[in-house]
């Protein structure tokens, strides 16, 4: 499986801090994109949801973090570290978030989309 070469991988962890952290070796662009939609899946519960710094512990964007590892060049893993409060009371909203951000930037790609 890791020799496939995904165009695009998401992983979902938990973490014993505060707030959700999106990462990866995917662009800012699209990290940000997530981190976007994850907020206003969240708005108004006072989770923080931020990008991660380069290099950050718990950023995921070590080239041989298996989110990379299976996207074609190690280019496209973004990794989302999420609280337990996060996962608890908000884990069903924050992965349709994400599920609707792939859902655009595959069409924008011109990718097929599942259950389109």
């Amino acid at each position: 499986m890791i020799d496939r070469g995904f165009l695009h991988a998401v992983s979902f962890h938990g973490f014993d801090q505060s707030g959700i952290l999106v990462g990866g070796a995917a662009p800012a662009s699209l990290r940000q994109e997530v981190v976007d939609a994850i907020a206003a899946a969240t708005a108004g519960s006072g989770i923080v949801v931020r990008a991660a710094e380069p290099n950050e512990s718990f950023g995921g964007d070590d080239a041989a973090n298996i989110v990379n590892r299976l996207t074609r060049g190690g280019a496209n893993g973004v990794q989302i570290e999420q609280c337990p409060r996060a996962r608890h009371e908000h884990g069903q909203a924050i992965a349709s978030a994400v599920a609707d951000v792939y859902t655009r930037v595959l069409a924008r790609a011109g990718q097929p989309v599942a259950g389109s």
